[in-house]
């Protein structure tokens, strides 16, 4: 997984239109490595999202009812690095949501950023 997730990462704006064909699949097995019990592996997917939003922002952007509560399980985690790397990502992903699509995630979000100061 994670070599794979690293290529993801590494992806630059010059990527072909073939690479929206897969998104979905692709979309699915980066938040497949965030529960994960491995924080590196957890911090690798979460740049390899941060890397789709950035490259392919609307077109990853549509997935949010996926990416979201993943990069919210992100911020749930006990190591503190998957804490920061979710919510640099989450940033990243939530700047290409207009209003309607993210408000539903509002209280959630909110709830996890005041745990998240509460912890220091």
């Amino acid at each position: 997984h994670r070599d794979l997730l690293e290529a993801l990462r590494e992806l630059d704006e010059a990527l072909p239109p073939q690479v929206l064909a897969p998104l979905p699949q692709l979309v699915a097995h980066v938040l497949a490595a965030l529960p994960g019990p491995d924080p590196e592996v957890a911090m690798t997917a979460c740049a390899a999202l941060n890397a789709l939003a950035e490259t392919l922002g609307p077109d990853v952007a549509a997935y949010h009812a996926q990416v979201v509560p993943g990069l919210l399980a992100a911020l749930a985690s006990a190591d503190r690095a998957v804490q920061r790397k979710g919510l640099l990502t989450l940033e990243v992903f939530v700047a290409h949501l207009r209003g309607a699509a993210l408000r539903p995630y509002l209280p959630a979000l909110m709830e996890r950023v005041l745990a998240l100061c509460a912890q220091g």
